[in-house]
């Protein structure tokens, strides 16, 4: 087997071809392309002995007139992967943690980040088998827009909560809970478009209501 070809030297022209090359395959930020083009003087270095610096300054040359051009854009990759990773299920602080890990500063990330969204998973004997997940809401943030009339409800032990479902299809998207009879739960599941929601879904122990049930209470609390 003939020899491996040593790497080339790391010119600006060598380096600029590589960042093309990384951009062409993959979305990336100033810091993500620098670490990319750092490595390959590193790996130069390393196998030829040369001195790394002035590869370190060319790397950081093609970087910035990158960065100037528009062909690099820390906020763009940022939106983008954060309205990716959100639809995916991804939690805020996940996506938070990941944004920074790629290098995006924490300004850009706190912009990108869509508006989060505390709700719960109950393991109760009615929502663990119907797969509600709850998303409290104070009243005045809650409005039926249609569908009263469609309406149907029941009560069981305490009474407190009203569980109301469509009397046609079924369903239940949205109740007045016992934890929070002064607001609502809504559904997760049932919400049409959750682009522009971060939903963070913490588990609730339902099983152990008389223990836990006050902890949600906030939730439904009016802001003033």
């Amino acid at each position: 087997m003939p020899p491996r070809k040593p790497p080339r030297e790391p010119t600006e022209h060598v380096l600029h071809e590589a960042a093309l090359a990384h951009l062409a395959r993959f979305g990336t930020t100033r810091a993500g392309l620098l670490r990319v083009l750092d490595r390959k003087v590193a790996r130069w270095a390393t196998l030829t002995g040369g001195d790394p610096a002035p590869g370190r300054a060319a790397a950081r040359a093609v970087v910035d007139r990158l960065v100037a051009s528009g062909a690099v854009n820390d906020q763009v990759f940022a939106e983008a992967r954060a309205r990716s990773l959100v639809r995916s299920g991804r939690s805020v602080r996940a996506v938070g943690a990941h944004l920074a890990a790629k290098g995006v500063n924490s300004a850009l990330a706190a912009e990108a980040l869509p508006e989060g969204v505390e709700a719960q998973a109950c393991n109760c004997s009615i929502c663990e088998k119907v797969g509600f997940i709850h998303i409290i809401t104070p009243q005045s943030a809650f409005r039926l827009l249609s569908g009263r009339d469609a309406l149907s409800s029941y009560r069981f032990n305490t009474g407190v909560a009203e569980h109301l479902f469509c009397s046609v299809c079924g369903v239940k998207s949205f109740y007045r809970p016992r934890s929070n009879p002064d607001g609502w739960s809504v559904n997760a599941r049932c919400l049409d478009d959750l682009d522009d929601l971060a939903i963070s879904i913490t588990p609730f122990d339902g099983r152990q209501w008389e223990r836990h049930g006050a902890d949600l209470a906030h939730l439904s609390k009016e802001v003033s």
